[in-house]
């Protein structure tokens, strides 16, 4: 008999364990659940010793070079191969005897360069190159180079279902699902429905509407927000990249 209460007993407190799991409070959102923003934010970098042209999340790269000159050389002519630059002459030249040869059919210089004047000579250009996804403002290798800045533009960009969200200078990727609430059985009734414009649970009872907010459940992974009045899924972040 004594086993048998004991049973009864360890039963009856199992029960109340139950109902206690079924009539508890929904988890309500914390303000500050955004720990994670921070190892996903990105801004667009660019290698050492390019300018960063960045604008909220687009941009490019680019870098500006000052005009280079060098001293020309001489290339084999008419089956000879001993001709020297003359900067004096501006000619290339070689002895034939005791006869000086002149030439400037065989000036040559470096690709990139022209010769003019005594000089082979390379104007200031810009060049552009396309920005990376990084956490800092410097990157590594370039990624591509491109005749125009427009080539180069590109984006800090999420994948579908997630939005590009500002952090300051840096974006972060960011997805939160919201699903309406559900009631759970309360006092032994089991009709409980949701209303949303009271972001409570009600039944009727006779004339009286009862409301109540003690059995409002959520789906696994998602939380009861009072002031939106849905269950929200806990913010998923992600890295963007530069597209």
């Amino acid at each position: 008999m004594m086993t048998w209460t004991r049973m009864l007993g360890s039963a009856a407190l199992i029960g109340a364990a139950s109902l206690l799991t079924l009539t508890s409070t929904a988890t309500t959102a914390s303000a500050a659940r955004c720990t994670t923003q921070a190892s996903c934010a990105r801004t667009l970098a660019c290698p050492a010793g390019w300018a960063r042209k960045v604008s909220g999340k687009k941009g490019y790269c680019m870098k500006t070079s000052g005009s280079q000159t060098h001293t020309p050389t001489c290339k084999k002519l008419n089956m000879r191969n001993d001709w020297k630059w003359s900067s004096g002459s501006k000619k290339c030249v070689r002895k034939n005897g005791s006869r000086t040869v002149e030439s400037t059919a065989n000036i040559s210089c470096k690709s990139g360069f022209k010769y003019s004047n005594g000089l082979c000579r390379k104007p200031a250009g810009t060049s552009f190159a396309r920005p990376t996804a990084a956490k800092g403002t410097v990157g590594g290798a370039i990624a591509a180079t491109c005749t125009s800045s427009g080539a180069c533009t590109r984006t800090l960009s999420c994948g579908g279902g997630y939005a590009t969200m500002a952090m300051g200078s840096v974006y972060y990727c960011k997805t939160s699902e919201k699903r309406a609430p559900t009631c759970a059985k309360a006092n032994m009734k089991n009709d409980w429905k949701w209303a949303a414009s009271k972001r409570q649970c009600y039944r009727r009872k006779g004339k009286v509407t009862v409301y109540e907010t003690k059995n409002i459940r959520c789906l696994s992974g998602y939380i009861f927000n009072k002031s939106t009045g849905f269950c929200h899924r806990s913010p998923l972040y992600a890295a963007p990249t530069a597209r």
